[in-house]
């Protein structure tokens, strides 16, 4: 063999071997957002691996994303349960020098699996009775493929069916049903949204007026039945003698526009 062959056979050494000594291609990481509209709770951790994450929950729109490697779409929420269930504080002002550190007690309340597809998620907590874990989390693919600009998404959380007239268009949603429409917006960008359940066989408008989607964005609308929302909100609506608020249907909205997956 001529010295001159060897740089040849090198190269073509490297060729060969070099997809198998390649990393393995990395899992493709996600985002997720919370949302509970029923439980005023703050503190809630997603565990991954042996660190518990805190992630942000708000009653009016999703919080804040928390971005999580792809190595698993399983995941497992926990709340301490020796921390107080307003929102987590800082250490008390004037605390004994020396005092020792807060240890959680960590109590798991909720489980989800996630689609195998997709990177971006709101999850919605949603209180369930008799069960181990007090939440049943709601997955919401917020994809752009799935979710698109120019789109309204509704989700119907009640116990009731719903009638819906979006423009000129009329359906109905089932519970625990969701839909995606496409509205005919007038030259404001805006659509007009009636919603109705049936009471005695009789349908009863609870929530009408415009709903706007300006260009490049998307809204969802969630439909329920509760009280819980209206103190949360401070609502000033009449009170019974336990100082609650009766549950009535309502409507929770927002707009946002979808994420740009960068490609490549």
């Amino acid at each position: 063999m001529s010295l001159r062959s060897v740089p040849f056979f090198l190269v073509l050494l490297l060729l060969v071997r070099g997809p198998l000594l390649a990393s393995p291609e990395q899992p493709t990481p996600f985002r997720v957002n919370a949302f509970s509209y029923e439980v005023p709770f703050a503190g809630l951790h997603v565990l991954r691996g042996v660190e518990h994450l805190p992630i942000d929950v708000q009653p009016f729109t999703p919080g804040r994303h928390l971005e999580l490697p792809g190595t698993s779409r399983s995941l497992e929420f926990f709340l301490d349960a020796k921390a107080p269930r307003e929102a987590a504080a800082a250490p008390a002002e004037g605390a004994a020098p020396g005092a020792p550190p807060h240890v959680p007690e960590w109590r798991k309340v909720a489980t989800v699996q996630l689609p195998a597809t997709g990177r971006d998620f709101t999850l919605v907590f949603v209180p369930q009775q008799g069960q181990a874990e007090p939440f049943r989390v709601v997955t919401i693919d917020n994809s752009a493929d799935a979710f698109p600009a120019g789109t309204i998404r509704l989700i119907n959380f009640s116990p009731h069916p719903v009638a819906l007239q979006l423009g000129a268009e009329q359906s109905t949603l089932a519970p625990g049903a969701q839909m995606l429409k496409t509205p005919q917006l007038d030259d404001k960008f805006r659509s007009y949204l009636q919603v109705a359940y049936s009471v005695g066989g009789q349908w009863q408008v609870f929530h009408q007026g415009p709903l706007s989607l300006l260009p490049e964005r998307r809204a969802t609308v969630i439909i329920t039945y509760s009280s819980t929302y209206l103190h949360m909100v401070g609502s000033e609506r009449p009170r019974g003698r336990d100082g609650r608020i009766a549950p009535e249907m309502l409507t929770i909205q927002w707009v946002d526009r979808p994420r740009v997956e960068r490609r490549g």
